[in-house]
């Protein structure tokens, strides 16, 4: 596209399968006011306030339109370079780096415990995992190198989250 500059964009498309408007409508969507809708059914900035938005943002709005299938707003918005970031953006953006501890994850429901198992070895830790109390309890007697328990407060059983917490401390 001509108006817009080289460079990275996040695009965002709203579609919809309607007939929307003609064809030789479509130029002047953006104009405040416009509407194709019968006097009294609504109007208002509508998609000149979008397109007012995307521009100020050096951004492109484009609509496509295809007979009989529909019409799909896009939104094409700059990336951010992270130039402007404040200092604590740029602590919050910081990539999030894995160390080499163990962790034990104590977890009654499998998905989720799967889930986080996953999340925890994408960030390069070791992971241990334990569907309640008594496997949590086996595991810390027979491994000394567990550095961290990450457990649920509410599991079936006679022991919930924070007395295993406090019996693992007992035992380690």
């Amino acid at each position: 596209n001509a108006d817009m500059v080289a460079g990275s964009y996040g695009m965002i498309a709203v579609s919809g399968t309607g007939p929307g408007s003609p064809r030789e409508l479509i130029d002047r969507v953006f104009a405040p006011f416009f509407t194709t809708k019968d006097v009294g059914k609504g109007t208002g900035p509508g998609l000149s306030m979008v397109f007012g938005c995307v521009k100020q943002s050096a951004g492109h709005i484009k609509i496509y339109r295809e007979e009989g299938h529909g019409t799909s707003v896009k939104i094409y918005l700059p990336r951010s370079s992270g130039v402007q970031e404040t200092e604590i953006e740029v602590l919050q953006n910081a990539p999030i780096t894995g160390g080499d501890e163990k962790i034990l994850i104590v977890e009654d429901d499998a998905l989720v415990r799967q889930y986080v198992v996953t999340q925890v070895k994408s960030l390069g830790y070791t992971a241990l995992e334990a569907a309640n109390g008594a496997e949590a309890l086996t595991i810390i007697d027979n491994d000394k190198t567990i550095d961290l328990l990450f457990t649920d407060i509410i599991m079936p059983g006679n022991m919930n989250g924070r007395q295993l917490a406090d019996e693992a401390a007992r035992r380690r």
